[in-house]
C-alpha cells in the first residue's frame, strides 16, 4: 500500500482572489515529482528518523510562511491510516521566526505530530503519494476549498513547495528562511518578462526643446486658450520664452540653478516655466497658496536666489535681500526689451528639470530632483498612451507644485496641442461647466477625489467633451469608476501610479468594458522604460499574489532627495535586476501585489499596515469589502489608539446617492443593537479581528491640497458605550 499524509493549513492566509471561508466544495491538484527527488526525500527522511510526509510537511509550511507572511503558525497533518476520505487532522504549530535549520523543524513537527491535538478544520490539504518501491515518493497532491483559492494559485503553490524541497534535499543544513519558493519560470516571469518595457525615445532630448520642435513646425498653431478665450500660438509663447530665458541668463541662471517660480494658471505660468528651462535652469514650483513658511523653507532648501512671479504674488513671497523677484506682468517691458532668439544653455537631458517638494514623515518637505529625461520618458510614452493624437489637448487642472499636474499642461505642449486654462477662481465649479459643454479635449489628469467632487457637480450631466480620464495619486475606488461611467459613457479611464520620485507616472492600468466593480482597481503594468517588483524584506521577488513592497526601476527614477543624502541613500538603492550595470530603484513604501494577469494590485502603505491583538492587517483589504457592500461609495479604515491604550480599527464611509444611509440623521456614530449591518456585511468574508469597532458616516471625505484623502482629518467619533456603532 501506498503511504498517504494529508497536510492541511490553519490560521495562515495563502494569498487567493477570494477571502470567503471555504464550504465543503474541494477540489484536488497535483504535480508529479523531478526524476531523483522522490528518492532524495526518501533518503533524508530515513537519516532524520522520519517519514517523508514529514520533510514534505516542513517543506509546505516553508512556504506558507513565505505566501502568508507569518513565523508563527499551526499546519494540520492527517498522518497515515486514517483512511480516505481523511479523518480528523492533528494540529502541528511551527515557529519559524528564529530562522530554524531543517533537522530542527523535522524534529518538532515529528514530535507534535505524536503529541497532537485536533485540528477544528482544513482550508488546504498537501497528500505525499508513494511511487515504486524504493523510489520515494512520486508526486504530491493538494486538495482545496473551491471558494477560497483560485486554481493558479494552488498551482503555484505546489510548484514552490517542490522548488523548496529540492533545495533541502541539495542542502539539508541550509536555515529554512534562506530558501527561495520561487521556481526559475516564476522568478523570470515576475522579474523579467513583466518587466520587458524597452521602448525607444528621444533619450537625449530635453523637455523644452520638444515643445521648440512643434514651434518650428506648427507656428501658427494654438498653444494655450486663456479664461477668456484668448488664444497664444506656439510661435508667440516660444519668443516670450525666449526673451525670459535671455532675462535670467542675465541675472547668472545658468545650467541647474534652482529658479522658484509662483504663479496661478496663466499664459505667464507656461512662459516663465518654458524660460527657465530655456535658460538652463530647473525649476521650484511655488504654490501661492501655499503658507508663507513652507515657501520659505523651500527657498532655502534649494538656495533659489531669482524666483519668476507675478506682481500680485510678490507680497506672497517671503522678503529677502539676496533673491531677485522678477515680475513677468509689471517688468515684461524690460524683459521683452530683450532678446527673443533661441538660447543656447548647454543644458543636457541628464540636467534636473526641476524639484518637487513632497511631504516628509518628519514633517519636514523634502525636494525629489527629477531630470528631463526621466520625465520626457514619460511624456513620450503619454503621448500614445493617453491618446494625446485624438483630440485638442487638455484642461489645466493642478497646480505646477503637484506633479499630478505635468501631463495636463506639458504633454498638449510636445505634442503640438493646446492648454486650454480656467478662471481661477471656482475652478472646480468651472470645469465642471466645460466638461459639460461641447469640446474634444485629448485627456484630463485628475484625482479620484476630485472626479468625485465633478460628479456631484455635473448634477447629472453627461460629459463627451474628454476621450481620456487619466486618474492618479490616490487609490481609484471601483464605485468612483461606475460612477463616472455612467456620466462619460463614451471615454476612456486609466487608472495611473506613481510616486513623485519616479516622475509623475509608472504603471497604467486602461479599465475596459469587462470593469468588475466587486474587486479593487489594479494599478496595472509598467510604462515603457520602467520596471516594478514586488519585493519581501530580504529583496528576494514576492511570489504571484504574495504582498510585498513595491520598487521602482528604470529611466524614471529621479536622482534623490535634495541636500538628503541619507534619505536618498535609504530609498534610491542599486537594482539587482535591472540589465544595465549602476541602474538603481526607489522603494515606494507601498504595498502590493502581482496579479496572474501581470497587473499590480495597490494594497495601501506600508505605514498603514497595523496589527490589532497581535494579528497583522492590511487596512486596504477591509476597505475593498466595505466598498463592495451596496450602500457604500467610499471608505477609509484606520487604526487609533483607544483609551485602553490598544489600537482599534475605524471605518469612515460615505454613502451612495439614494441609498437609505443618506440622510442628515444618519451622519456621525449611531449606536444600534447587535454589530451592525456593516459589522455583519464584513464578518462574512473577514476574520472578528479585522471588523471595525466604530463605523462613521460622512458627507464627505476630507481631502488633502493635492485632492488626496486627509486621514488626519478624520474626525474621531462619539463614544458610544457599545463595542461597535453602525451608521
Amino acid at each position: 500500500m501506498s503511504e498517504k499524509a494529508e497536510l492541511s493549513c490553519q490560521d495562515v492566509s495563502v494569498p487567493s482572489a477570494d477571502r470567503v471561508r471555504p464550504t465543503t466544495s474541494i477540489r484536488c491538484a497535483g504535480r508529479a515529482l523531478p526524476d531523483g527527488l522522490g528518492v532524495a526525500l526518501r533518503e533524508l527522511a530515513t537519516r532524520s528518523g522520519v517519514a517523508p510526509s514529514s520533510v514534505v510537511l516542513a517543506g509546505f509550511a516553508v512556504v506558507l510562511r513565505r505566501y502568508g507572511g507569518l513565523d508563527r503558525f499551526a499546519v494540520a497533518v492527517v498522518p497515515p491510516g486514517c483512511g480516505d476520505p481523511p479523518g480528523d487532522p492533528l494540529a502541528v504549530p511551527f515557529d519559524l521566526s528564529a530562522d530554524p535549520g531543517l533537522e530542527t523543524v523535522l524534529g518538532r513537527a515529528h514530535d507534535a505530530v505524536l503529541a497532537g491535538t485536533a485540528s477544528p478544520r482544513w482550508d488546504l490539504a498537501i497528500g505525499v503519494t508513494e511511487g515504486a518501491a524504493g523510489h520515494g515518493p512520486a508526486g504530491l497532491t493538494l486538495r482545496y476549498a473551491r471558494d477560497r483559492y483560485e486554481p493558479a494559485t494552488v498551482g503555484r503553490l505546489l510548484d514552490s513547495v517542490v522548488h523548496v524541497l529540492g533545495q533541502v534535499c541539495s542542502d539539508p543544513a541550509v536555515p529554512l528562511g534562506s530558501l527561495d519558493v520561487l521556481p526559475d519560470d516564476h522568478r523570470d516571469l515576475v522579474v523579467r518578462r513583466w518587466n520587458d518595457t524597452a521602448a525607444p525615445y528621444p533619450a537625449d532630448t530635453c523637455l523644452h526643446e520638444l515643445f521648440e520642435q512643434w514651434a518650428a513646425r506648427t507656428p501658427d498653431a494654438t498653444a494655450v486658450v486663456d479664461a477668456e478665450g484668448n488664444a497664444v500660438s506656439y510661435r508667440e509663447l516660444d519668443a516670450r520664452a525666449n526673451a525670459v530665458a535671455h532675462h535670467l541668463r542675465g541675472l547668472g541662471v545658468r545650467v541647474e540653478s534652482f529658479v522658484g517660480i509662483c504663479v496661478d494658471h496663466s499664459v505667464e505660468m507656461l512662459v516663465g516655466l518654458f524660460g527657465i528651462l530655456k535658460a538652463g535652469g530647473a525649476y521650484v514650483p511655488l504654490d501661492p497658496e501655499h503658507p508663507a513658511e513652507r515657501l520659505g523653507f523651500m527657498l532655502a532648501d534649494t538656495g533659489a536666489d531669482v524666483v519668476v512671479t507675478l506682481d500680485r504674488f510678490r507680497d506672497v513671497l517671503p522678503a529677502s535681500p539676496d533673491r531677485t523677484v522678477v515680475c513677468l506682468d509689471s517688468a515684461w517691458d524690460d524683459i521683452a526689451a530683450g532678446q527673443d532668439t533661441p538660447v543656447n544653455s548647454g543644458v543636457s537631458a541628464r540636467n534636473l528639470v526641476y524639484v518637487m517638494y513632497t511631504s516628509g514623515s518628519t514633517g519636514r518637505p523634502k525636494g525629489v530632483l527629477a531630470s528631463h529625461r526621466g520625465l520626457v520618458n514619460y511624456l513620450w510614452w503619454a503621448i500614445k498612451g493617453y491618446g494625446l493624437e485624438s483630440g485638442s489637448g487638455a484642461p489645466m487642472v493642478g497646480s505646477i507644485a503637484f506633479d499630478l499636474s505635468v501631463p495636463n499642461f506639458f504633454l498638449p505642449l510636445i505634442g503640438g496641442k493646446a492648454v486650454r486654462l480656467l478662471p481661477v477662481e471656482d475652478r472646480l465649479e468651472a470645469l465642471a461647466e466645460l466638461l459639460a459643454g461641447p469640446g474634444d479635449f485629448s485627456l484630463l489628469k485628475i484625482t479620484p477625489g476630485h472626479l468625485d467632487v465633478l460628479r456631484r457637480l455635473l448634477d447629472g450631466r453627461r460629459v463627451t467633451s474628454v476621450s481620456t480620464f487619466v486618474v492618479g495619486a490616490d487609490e481609484v475606488r471601483p464605485e468612483t469608476v461606475v460612477g463616472w461611467q455612467q456620466i462619460a459613457p463614451y471615454a476612456r479611464i486609466i487608472d495611473e501610479y506613481g510616486p513623485t520620485e519616479t516622475v509623475v507616472g509608472c504603471s497604467v492600468h486602461p479599465i475596459g468594458e469587462d470593469f468588475d466593480p466587486t474587486v479593487p482597481v489594479p494599478i496595472g503594468m509598467p510604462i515603457a522604460n520602467l520596471r516594478m517588483y514586488v519585493l519581501d524584506e530580504r529583496f528576494d521577488p514576492a511570489p504571484i499574489g504574495v504582498p510585498g513592497e513595491l520598487y521602482i526601476g528604470g529611466d524614471g527614477v529621479a536622482r534623490g532627495y535634495l541636500s538628503r543624502p541619507g534619505l536618498t541613500a535609504e530609498r534610491f538603492l542599486p537594482d539587482p535586476f535591472a540589465p544595465e550595470p549602476g541602474a538603481r530603484f526607489y522603494r515606494s513604501g507601498d504595498l502590493a501585489r502581482w496579479r496572474c494577469d501581470g497587473a499590480l494590485e495597490f494594497l495601501g502603505r506600508i505605514d498603514h499596515q497595523v496589527k490589532i491583538n497581535g494579528y497583522r492587517i492590511e487596512l486596504g483589504e477591509i476597505e475593498a469589502r466595505l466598498l463592495a457592500h451596496p450602500t457604500v461609495s467610499e471608505a477609509v479604515v484606520v487604526a487609533r489608539a483607544a483609551p485602553s491604550g490598544r489600537n482599534r480599527l475605524l471605518a469612515y464611509l460615505v454613502a451612495g446617492p439614494g441609498t437609505a444611509t443618506d440622510r442628515p440623521a444618519a451622519r456621525g456614530p449611531v449606536a444600534g443593537p447587535g454589530p451592525g449591518e456593516f459589522a455583519d456585511w464584513l464578518s462574512r468574508t473577514l476574520p472578528g479581528y479585522m471588523v471595525p469597532a466604530q463605523f462613521v458616516l460622512l458627507d464627505r471625505m476630507p481631502l488633502t491640497h493635492a485632492g488626496k484623502v486627509d486621514r488626519a482629518a478624520l474626525p474621531e467619533p462619539a463614544r458610544t458605550g457599545r463595542r461597535r456603532s453602525q451608521a
